[in-house]
């Protein structure tokens, strides 16, 4: 499987589909069948991405992740956000089940790209793959970049064009906020509502371990989100951490 397409797609989203029981109630108190609108974004659709069977499936990591201009927008945000704090984070490890060190593993990929023939048959599968998919000069470029940033302290400028500010704020929401106050939680709550993400807001309400501590009024702020009435089980990009 493509470790590299798993970090991207990884660092975008560690989700899991809380199926529904009708019997149990949840942090608010709500039945656990209960479910808020979750938007669909361009690179995340709550009602189609899960993680089963040792893969992602689902449109975003199937169509949207391997589309060379959206490589190019994810790599753009995350080197706003901070390859080195990426890096840092429990998410990178996860899916790493190659038995190299992460610097040996990208060194060997952009060493490999232009070899022929390749030796090993991880490489060579993976730079088919991506040859097949036609984003292989872009992961090259991405795979470069990380490495001169990443292990060689080299500055990198960023494309501000490229980047897609909803991704960024919900990673920073999600992983990075480095000063979580009152005012601070109250803003990214208000966020997630204005772009109808209403599920990751009441996570942020009930569900993070984060915001346990947070001088808010739960239960009024969970008035203004609205119930999903029409779809079942959606998987909200700030998940919960809680369980």
């Amino acid at each position: 499987m493509n470790k590299i397409a798993y970090i991207l797609i990884t660092l975008i989203i560690l989700i899991s589909c809380q199926p529904s029981n009708d019997s149990q109630k949840n942090s608010a108190g709500l039945d656990m069948g209960t479910y808020y609108i979750e938007k669909k974004l361009s690179f995340f659709d709550p009602y189609e991405i899960t993680y089963a069977g040792g893969k992602f499936q689902g449109y975003t990591y199937e169509t949207w992740v391997r589309q060379p201009e959206n490589l190019s927008i994810i790599h753009e945000t995350f080197k706003k956000v901070g390859y080195k704090r990426i890096f840092d984070s429990n998410w990178f490890g996860f899916f790493l089940d190659v038995n190299k060190p992460t610097k040996e593993l990208i060194d060997s990929l952009i060493i490999t790209h232009d070899s022929s023939p390749i030796n090993s048959k991880y490489y060579s599968e993976f730079w088919d793959r991506r040859m097949s998919e036609r984003n292989d000069s872009v992961v090259f470029e991405i795979l470069k970049e990380v490495s001169n940033t990443v292990y060689y302290d080299s500055v990198i400028n960023i494309d501000n064009s490229l980047v897609n500010d909803t991704l960024y704020n919900l990673i920073n929401i999600r992983e990075y906020e480095d000063s979580l106050t009152d005012k601070k939680a109250i803003e990214n709550f208000n966020y997630l509502k204005s772009i109808e993400m209403h599920y990751s807001a009441y996570n942020l309400l009930y569900e993070r371990y984060r915001y346990y501590d947070i001088n808010w009024n739960q239960e009024e702020l969970r008035q203004d989100l609205k119930i999903d009435t029409m779809n079942c089980c959606p998987s909200a990009f700030i998940e919960d951490d809680t369980k």
